[in-house]
């Protein structure tokens, strides 16, 4: 009990030094008390500037981060597309080369046609020339009728 007396005295006589000295140095204990509330207010300002400011980087890096998200969007489809014509250009490629084969094919054929008229041609000059030499011409028949065009959408 005597502890606890002693420390009552002791903490009693520490609080009314502390008030006297706090009272004799007022002005100063209000000073320092105006002084560190002015800069605490000054830090919380420059903590709020400082947070805006990292809320307009996190802003445009997510807006940056959106745009590039676009970009690579479209430069997929840009690459599937560029694919996909690359497939018409080879395929038509391919229709290309196969009507080439099909003119050449026809210009043969073409090229035999006119080679048997003209054959025919010069066969019927002879055979005119000899009716001519034999007297026979112009012949005294009626020539054949000629036969009607096939139209190729109403065979088979």
């Amino acid at each position: 009990m005597k502890a606890l007396k002693i420390l009552k005295e002791k903490t009693g006589n520490l609080l009314k030094r502390t008030s006297n000295f706090l009272i004799d140095n007022l002005k100063t204990v209000y000073a320092i008390s105006i002084t560190s509330i002015i800069f605490l207010g000054l830090n919380l300002k420059q903590q709020a500037e400082y947070s805006v400011l990292l809320l307009e980087v996190e802003k445009n890096y997510i807006e940056l981060e959106g745009a590039h998200g676009l970009a690579v969007q479209a430069n997929k489809h840009q690459s599937d597309f560029i694919d996909f014509q690359g497939k018409i250009n080879h395929s038509l490629r391919k229709v290309n080369l196969d009507q080439e084969a099909a003119l050449e094919n026809a210009r043969e054929s073409i090229s035999g046609i006119i080679y048997e008229l003209d054959y025919q041609k010069a066969m019927v000059q002879k055979l005119v020339e000899y009716l001519k030499s034999i007297k026979e011409w112009p012949p005294k028949i009626a020539p054949p009728a000629r036969p009607q065009p096939i139209d190729p959408d109403k065979t088979i």
